[in-house]
């Protein structure tokens, strides 16, 4: 009896089992279908996450920078001053105020009282400080900065707001006289000292040149490229014997001989056919003029420093007027004037060194001499 219900419990079980299977069957069946249309709909939804989640993690940054901005801004306009010396708006740190003013006036009466108008000044507002701390300044106009560790000496805190502000105003000479802008290539109202400008002269290999030290003064007009007239084989012959431009051609970088590898560079260097190198200097070479822009700055400031009040304006009058008539319009001299008193100030300025007295090799000679003496009084080198 006991074998039979037994046998019968397994049977009831694995009737169940084979009923629930085929209940099963088509359930499965139904969620393997519904699974099979969720999958790419899951697939899209994870390509999306990570541009969620970059989307997510700029508006957190971009909420820090709104609130670190608010934050400085707000530190800032507690601590500032802001003045005006001449036409330059100034802020610096409240406790900075007083020097910044001093130094400023300085700087403005020395090199830039002439002003009388600007409009780069009137957009730019020039932020100060002198600390190891500095204070974070903002301003809502195009910013000058002039930021210097403590340790900074004065000249060098005068020189840095100086080339600051010059280097706001040749903005104007930019927009309105971008002939004279590409004159110069720098930066007029902070030239170079007439030191190293004299030097920039001296060393050109140049016909031009040396007879612009010698006090010619039209080689001085040349030199600088005043004679807008002439066309650019008129004005590479007033500037170099045929020797010189030769020179010239024969001192190109190897990146620019090999645009002229072959017959023309030969005739020119080699050959010495001095018209083929006259060829090769006007047509590719943009500017073979002797003299740097460094040089020329020298010139314009001292037509500013000539014409006094107002010179600054008469300089950008006239957008149209060539070089030479804007230099004499702001000098309110003539041509001829303006370059004598400029030639006679540069040689002033001749740099007196060692090497004018006493040429090297003559020098050489004297240490030459002089070792051999010692050495004479040596034992080793004394005959009995």
């Amino acid at each position: 009896m006991a074998r039979f219900l037994r046998r019968l419990g397994s049977s009831a079980v694995g009737v169940g089992l084979g009923l629930a299977f085929g209940a099963l069957v088509p359930a499965h069946g139904a969620f393997a279908h519904a699974h099979a249309q969720e999958a790419p709909l899951r697939a899209k939804l994870d390509s999306l996450r990570p541009l969620l989640e970059d989307a997510r993690a700029a508006l957190d940054a971009r909420e820090a920078r709104d609130i670190e901005a608010a934050r400085l801004a707000a530190a800032a306009a507690a601590t500032v001053d802001t003045f005006m010396v001449g036409l330059v708006t100034v802020v610096t740190p409240v406790e900075q105020a007083g020097l910044a003013r001093e130094i400023f006036q300085i700087v403005w009466a020395e090199h830039f009282a002439v002003l009388e108008r600007s409009r780069a000044l009137d957009e730019t507002v020039v932020s100060f400080q002198w600390s190891d701390e500095p204070v974070p300044i903002h301003v809502g106009s195009e910013d000058g900065a002039v930021e210097l560790g403590a340790r900074a000496r004065r000249p060098q805190v005068e020189a840095a707001v100086r080339g600051a502000i010059a280097s706001i105003v040749s903005r104007d000479l930019r927009r309105s006289h971008p002939d004279l802008a590409a004159w110069v290539r720098g930066d007029p109202l902070r030239p170079s000292p007439l030191e190293d400008a004299y030097r920039s002269v001296a060393a050109t290999q140049s016909r031009a040149t040396r007879g612009c030290l010698a006090g010619d003064i039209a080689a001085c007009e040349h030199a600088l490229d005043l004679r807008e007239e002439l066309d650019v084989r008129e004005r590479l012959d007033a500037w170099y014997t045929p020797d010189e431009r030769r020179a010239l051609v024969a001192g190109w970088s190897d990146a620019q001989r090999s645009r002229f590898v072959g017959p023309s560079w030969d005739r020119c260097v080699l050959a010495r056919a001095y018209d083929v190198c006259d060829t090769l200097l006007t047509e590719f070479r943009s500017d073979s003029s002797p003299l740097p822009g460094s040089v020329r700055e020298t010139l314009l400031a001292y037509a500013i420093e000539r014409g006094g009040a107002g010179a600054w304006e008469r300089l950008l009058g006239d957008p149209e007027a060539g070089v030479r008539a804007a230099l004499v319009e702001a000098s309110g001299m003539s041509i001829t004037e303006l370059l004598v008193g400029w030639q006679t100030r540069l040689v002033a300025h001749r740099p007196e060194t060692f090497q004018d007295v006493m040429p090297a090799g003559a020098l050489s000679l004297l240490w030459t001499l002089l070792f051999a003496a010692f050495a004479m009084r040596s034992t080793r080198w004394r005959f009995d």
